[in-house]
Formats: structure tokens, sequence, C-alpha cells
């Protein structure tokens, strides 16, 4: 029983130990896998890109739960559950090409500073207005005026959560193709 309790405190200690050391990488790496001209840029761009109507917010809390609010730790914890929640900053580090070192650990240096610095709403004022939909529509505000003949600041909340699920997955969830898709996925947010 002594031996148990001993090896078990020991894969604890082990474990916290790896966890720290792994918040004070990815707190201090971030210039090991983007160069410092191209984060700056970036990061430039995503503060200065124009807020997105309150409505949005709104209607992506419905999506997703807690995801402008959600940082880094709370994120990277849902991963190891069956209910894995991501944050609107996670959208944008996808991108292989942000790096110039791309590691499995470049997505989680970049998310976690993005997140830190800029906030997920900036996160997903950015992604929205630089998002490829479909058919060639880039951005929210295309998109809008594509799919609803409409200015964003102009569109009912139901437009706007369609929006949104078109963001998760453009082709699958494309109005003009798989209105169907889209329509199902909607109910789905709603009857939560």
């Amino acid at each position: 029983m002594k031996k148990a309790k001993k090896i078990l405190i020991n894969l604890l200690s082990t474990l916290i130990l790896v966890l720290i050391s792994f918040y004070v990488y990815l707190n201090n790496s971030i210039d090991s896998v983007m160069k410092k001209k191209k984060k700056k840029n970036l990061f430039s761009k995503i503060k200065k890109t124009e807020d997105l109507p309150n409505s949005f917010y709104i209607q992506y809390e419905k999506l997703n739960p807690n995801g402008l609010s959600r940082n880094y730790t709370q994120s990277l914890i849902s991963r190891f559950t069956n209910n894995r929640k991501t944050c609107a900053c996670e959208e944008i580090y996808a991108n292989p090409s942000l790096f110039y070192n791309y590691t499995q650990f470049a997505p989680h240096i970049f998310f976690y500073e993005i997140n830190e610095k800029i906030g997920a709403k900036k996160c997903l004022d950015y992604e929205l207005r630089n998002k490829v939909f479909a058919n060639g529509i880039v951005g929210v505000t295309e998109a809008s005026q594509r799919f609803y003949n409409k200015e964003i600041k102009d569109l009912k909340d139901d437009e706007i959560l369609d929006l949104l699920i078109i963001n998760e997955n453009p082709s699958y969830y494309n109005p003009l193709r798989r209105k169907e898709n889209l329509t199902k996925r909607r109910k789905q947010i709603l009857s939560k």
C-alpha cells in the first residue's frame, strides 16, 4: 500500500513538473516558431480588424458557449475530455503557413500568446472578416451580401448564426448547395 502511494505521488509530481515546464515553454517561445516581424504584422492586423456587430458575439456564444472567455488552459484541458471546447483564436492558428518552424507545439505556442495578448473577440473579428466561406466568398461582409443581400449590421440573429455555422465547415454547410445541413445544425444549436 505504501509503495503504491509513493508511486502515485511520484507520478503526480512528474506530471505537475511537465505541465509547469510546458507552460513556461509556451510563455517564452513564440519566437522559436514565428519570425518576430511576421508575428508583429499579424498581431497588428488582428488588433486593427473592425469589430463585428455585438449580435455576432451573442450568437457565437450559442454555438460555442464561453468561447470568447475561454483561455488557453481551459481549451487545452477540454481536449482530454469528450467535451472539446475551442476558442476563436484556434481558427487562426490552424494555418501552418504562419510558422517558419512548424512543430506539433507551434499552434499551441501561438494560441497561448495571441489569446493572452489580443483576446478571443479580436480573433473572431479577424477570422470572420478574412474567412474563405464557399463559392469564392471571402469574409463575413461578402457572405452577408451573397447569402442574404444585406449588410452585416442588418442581419437577423438566425442569419448571423448561419454564417457562424458556415464558418465551421464552409463546404458542408454551404447554403447554396447543402441548405438542409445548415438548417439541421441551426435547429440542433437552438434546441440546446
